[in-house]
């Protein structure tokens, strides 16, 4: 990005800003760059929001792959049923990981591996 050059002008009577880099260019008006520039705090909160909600659903998975291994559960229809038992009733991501990942649950634990 530092060999963008902008350049700020007038098309048409329209206050403009060109944005270059190589022998690409690309014309926006002014409050089109403030709106992206508002928007990057956007991202960057999504990306925060997604990192914390990864980092949950990794620990919740680890969770229940420990309690199935330290439980000795190896059937996979006793590993549903234990899970449905313990899981937090108003966890979303509890939930799904029980629907989505118990086969994936089951074989970690059935592996012994971390």
């Amino acid at each position: 990005m530092s060999q963008v050059e902008i350049a700020i002008g007038d098309t048409r009577d329209v206050a403009n800003v060109k944005l270059s880099l190589c022998d690409k260019c690309v014309y926006m008006k002014p409050s089109t760059i403030l709106l992206m520039l508002d928007l990057e705090q956007c991202v960057e909160h999504a990306y925060f929001d997604l990192c914390q909600y990864t980092n949950i659903v990794s620990d919740k998975f680890d969770y229940f792959v420990n309690y199935l291994r330290q439980n000795c559960i190896m059937n996979k229809l006793e590993a549903v049923n234990t899970l449905r038992r313990i899981y937090d009733k108003h966890s979303g991501i509890a939930c799904e990981l029980i629907v989505y990942a118990v086969d994936n649950m089951h074989q970690r634990q059935l592996l012994n591996r971390p």
